[in-house]
């Protein structure tokens, strides 16, 4: 191996590295974010949990609750898939499906106002 190779081969193995850390954080504070939604949840304060499941949206996607619901599934899923995200995302999912249907609401939450239709 040359010292050039070398030297691609490391920076190679370094942004993976990074990649890989970037993932583990995101997971954890996801898990952190499940976490407090059960609590909120376990003390009716269904509400409060929602605005969670939003922040952890933004967190592990980048995009806001609105932005997700304007996407079709198979949309968000390739941004999941490549991301990495797609078991957080699966979880996120449900707990703002369970909440919804706490507080008496479709567990579908309703879709975005598309800027096209005004």
């Amino acid at each position: 191996m040359t010292a050039r190779e070398g030297t691609s081969h490391s920076l190679m193995n370094r942004e993976s590295d990074a990649q890989e850390d970037y993932l583990i954080r995101l997971i954890r504070q996801v898990i952190q974010a499940l976490a407090n939604i059960a609590r909120l949840r376990s003390e009716g304060r269904q509400q409060e949990a929602l605005v969670e499941i939003e922040e952890a949206y933004q967190e592990l996607l980048g995009l806001e609750g609105a932005m997700l619901r304007l996407l079709g599934p198979a949309t968000l899923a390739a941004i999941a898939k490549e991301k990495g995200v797609e078991e957080p995302l699966a979880r996120l999912q449900a707990a703002e499906a369970a909440v919804r249907l706490e507080m008496g609401l479709s567990a579908d939450p309703p879709a975005a106002p598309n800027p096209r239709d005004r």
